[in-house]
């Protein structure tokens, strides 16, 4: 019996994400720590835009750094995702995670999980759109 995937989880429903995704199992393939400072404006506009309440929003980038995460899936067409002047990834989709030394061990946690995968799910208030509960997500799998 193989244990469960490890679990990814996220507030909002992100335009960068491929339709029908969450319930869906992902491969983290790509890890590293960058400075708020450096990330291009296209990178955070890519990484952070939502839809709610039919208006577009941005989950704010408010810390010094972080790690910045890159998913792939065969269900996703992969694309180069330019994160600062130097460093871009082709990937499915990225995700930011605040990074601080004191942090260390998150860090090498995800490291530890590169290659390995991580179910997609959405931990929304209820009656958010696109929200799903446990089972919806269990009946997918």
């Amino acid at each position: 019996m193989t244990d469960p995937p490890k679990q990814i989880k996220f507030s909002h429903v992100y335009e960068k994400f491929a339709k029908g995704l969450f319930g869906t199992d992902v491969v983290l393939v790509s890890l590293d720590i960058v400075q708020r400072k450096d990330m291009l404006d296209s990178f955070v506009e890519y990484d952070t835009v939502y839809i709610e309440n039919e208006k577009q929003k941005h989950y704010p980038l408010s810390s010094k750094a972080y790690m910045v995460l890159g998913f792939d899936s065969p269900h996703i067409i992969p694309r180069r995702v330019q994160i600062t002047r130097s460093l871009s990834r082709e990937v499915g989709f990225t995700t930011c995670r605040s990074y601080a030394d004191w942090k260390t061990s998150t860090y090498e946690w995800y490291l530890s999980s590169v290659g390995q995968a991580f179910r997609i799910v959405l931990e929304a208030p209820e009656g958010y759109p696109g929200r799903q509960t446990e089972t919806e997500s269990q009946v997918k799998s």
